[in-house]
């Protein structure tokens, strides 16, 4: 099992630039179409799309929890805070800043 920075950092890597995330659907392919996260078309995720892509269970939920807590998402809800109009992807790299921080942290 990858440790929570390793996960973090597969995190960084798979939102590696703007084009990479999205907002109003958990994945796209490369027209911009919605598909499904598993889509082997797909090119770019939201923030929950990447968590779901990426992991499962535990793995899942600590990566989930820790970015709704830091982002303090609207009651818990990860995609509201990620979907919000005039949300950039700057506030994304942010978001992921603070959890390589507290990763780094727990590793220690």
């Amino acid at each position: 099992m990858k440790t929570t920075l390793e996960l973090v950092h597969d995190l960084q890597a798979l939102l590696s630039g703007p084009e990479k995330w999205t907002q109003g659907s958990y994945a796209r392919n490369v027209s911009g179409e919605k598909v499904q996260i598993d889509d082997p078309q797909a090119v770019c995720f939201c923030l929950t799309g990447a968590f779901q892509y990426l992991s499962s269970g535990e793995a899942y939920r600590w990566l989930y929890n820790l970015a709704s807590e830091l982002a303090d998402a609207p009651n818990g809800y990860l995609v509201v805070w990620n979907d919000t109009p005039g949300r950039t992807f700057t506030d994304i790299q942010s978001l992921m800043a603070k959890m390589e921080e507290l990763a780094k942290l727990e590793a220690a």
